[in-house]
């Protein structure tokens, strides 16, 4: 199926008594078919490869919308693992630095000082 780059539902039929359509009329007029017939063929067969453009462009936005929700939600799912790495290393990193330094991080205890002129 080819893709298409433009809505098909907003084209106009031409008019195929036209003079930039004498050729094509040419060579369908017959002793039977006059040119006002061919005509009216060549637009019947516009109309109708116009409405299966319109049915292909209708299924290729659809797809279209599901493949940018589908791009989306594999985003936001990178950006959330992104984002738990980042968060995993962080406490990575604060357990190594309490581990190098463990006195930095000893709790302080709540008492009072010492007097020294008690003794």
């Amino acid at each position: 199926m080819q893709w298409l780059h433009s809505d098909p539902s907003l084209l106009v039929c031409p008019n195929f008594l036209s003079d930039p359509y004498q050729a094509s009329r040419a060579s369908l007029v017959t002793p039977t078919i006059t040119e006002v017939q061919a005509a009216d063929l060549l637009q019947n067969v516009w109309v109708t490869t116009n409405n299966a453009l319109c049915t292909q462009w209708q299924q290729q936005t659809i797809k279209d919308k599901h493949l940018q929700t589908e791009q989306q939600r594999l985003a936001e799912d990178a950006a959330k693992h992104h984002q738990q790495a980042l968060w995993l290393d962080e406490e990575t990193n604060k357990a190594d630095e309490q581990k190098k330094n463990r006195s930095k991080h000893l709790p302080i205890p709540m008492c009072p000082c010492p007097d020294t002129t008690d003794d």
